[in-house]
């Protein structure tokens, strides 16, 4: 009967591997002893290169797109400051700088304008709401109590 021994059959395979491997061609990385490690850029002690900042002087590339909110609308950007006919030409009512308004009947009142929207709200507790023309001349306007008309600068 054969009766192998296996730790002489280990040896005997590691020293052919060992063989084999000296006898194929080395090759490296020419310019680099150890060839590449994980990263570019990186050495084999493992540090890496920083990026340098950016300058003190340097401006960000993106710009915001300009918008009509971003800046602040004037006071009276509405330019409703003056005397006006009311109601098919009935009435007169004059809009003051101070945000007041008069009507010929008595009535007064304060009055807001945001981007061409008007609203008036009077002492006997009507509030109208008007659109100004882009010219400033006209202004269409509704009423709380239901009635609908053009008002013209005079």
């Amino acid at each position: 009967m054969l009766s192998l021994d296996l730790s002489k059959l280990a040896f005997g395979f590691l020293v052919a591997i060992a063989i084999g491997a000296a006898s194929a061609p080395v090759l490296a990385q020419s310019g680099n002893i150890g060839g590449t490690i994980g990263k570019q850029d990186k050495t084999v002690s493992g540090s890496e290169e920083k990026p340098t900042p950016p300058s003190k002087n340097s401006k960000p590339t993106k710009r915001r797109a300009a918008t009509n909110q971003s800046a602040p609308v004037a006071r009276d950007s509405c330019k409703l400051v003056g005397n006006w006919s009311w109601a098919l030409g009935l009435s007169n009512v004059v809009f003051k700088a101070d945000r007041s308004t008069s009507h010929t009947r008595g009535y007064t009142g304060k009055w807001s304008c945001t981007k061409g929207t008007v609203v008036i709200t009077w002492n006997h507790g009507v509030t109208d709401r008007g659109t100004l023309s882009d010219d400033g001349t006209t202004l269409r306007v509704s009423s709380s109590i239901g009635i609908n008309f053009r008002a013209t600068r005079k």
